[in-house]
């Protein structure tokens, strides 16, 4: 496949077909059955109606390896800048700071580890969640960190 022809990620279309090709659970197939029929990564990633982690097992097997990796990085990132910031407010701070540390080993890995790439990216996206004290908003500035890197792809 020329790179002219190569599907772009976030045209890639999110639908029942798609999702049974990786063997879901059947209460998170029946649930994107109830909210929607076909929709684009982005949806499902502003979607209020499909968990978390519903959303993370699928963008885990679907995006390309190379976007997995510059998230775990980006990851790694924020759990430094959480780190920071929450351990004024955290008498563990070195907790804070061991999050920041296995964020960037899980980036690291990623790296390396290729074909384990999307394992660690999610990883290293948790520690930031958990850097940030389990906050939502990590969460869902985390897969708005993803999806950049998926409307930028090459």
């Amino acid at each position: 496949m020329t790179k002219e022809n190569k599907v772009k990620t976030k045209d890639i279309r999110i639908n029942e077909a798609l999702i049974m090709k990786y063997e879901p659970c059947l209460g998170g197939l029946a649930n994107f059955n109830r909210h929607y029929k076909d929709i684009s990564i982005k949806t499902l990633i502003n979607s209020k109606n499909i968990s978390y982690d519903d959303k993370i097992w699928l963008l885990r097997i679907i995006v390309p390896k190379e976007l997995m990796v510059l998230w775990a990085i980006d990851s790694s990132f924020a759990t430094y800048e959480y780190s920071v910031i929450y351990s004024v407010y955290w008498d563990l701070a070195s907790d804070a700071a061991n999050y920041a540390t296995t964020a960037a080993a899980n980036a690291a890995n990623a790296a390396s580890d290729y074909s384990n790439a999307a394992h660690y990216a999610v990883i290293a996206a948790a520690y930031a969640a958990h850097a940030a004290r389990g906050d939502a908003n990590a969460r869902k500035e985390r897969l708005q960190s993803l999806l950049y890197f998926i409307e930028n792809e090459d």
